[in-house]
């Protein structure tokens, strides 16, 4: 990551703080949340976690919003210039293509224009 350069949790933090303000004109935006996947956690976290079904590579956002073919849009949120997505997020993303929109969007900007897109129905 640059240096000065907003982390992807500030980043997504954003999103969320934009989407409340679209759902007073389009509630749509107020279905959105995030799936606590990833950080840094204990072992004991991680056992249980796992436990509880969470898997690696499940993108960070789920917009559950069918539009056109898509039962809804996964987002996988990195940094505005640098964000890497993993092998096992590559991989999870590919086997939800075919069912829902997923996109990986740099930044909170590119995340707000992504959604935009996907819920006038634009691929």
């Amino acid at each position: 990551m640059k240096a000065g350069q907003p982390t992807e949790h500030q980043e997504q933090a954003s999103l969320f703080r934009e989407a409340a303000i679209r759902a007073k004109a389009d509630p749509r935006w107020s279905m959105m949340f995030a799936i606590p996947n990833g950080g840094k956690r204990s072992i004991g976290v991680a056992v249980k976690m796992k436990a509880e079904g969470v898997k690696r590579g499940v993108p960070d956002i789920f917009l559950p919003v069918p539009v056109g073919q898509w039962c809804g849009m996964f987002l996988e949120m990195k940094v505005r210039q640098g964000g890497q997505v993993s092998k096992e997020q590559r991989a999870f993303m590919a086997d939800l293509d075919a069912r829902y929109r997923v996109a990986i969007a740099h930044g909170a900007e590119h995340a707000s224009k992504l959604i935009e897109s996907y819920l006038k129905g634009e691929s």
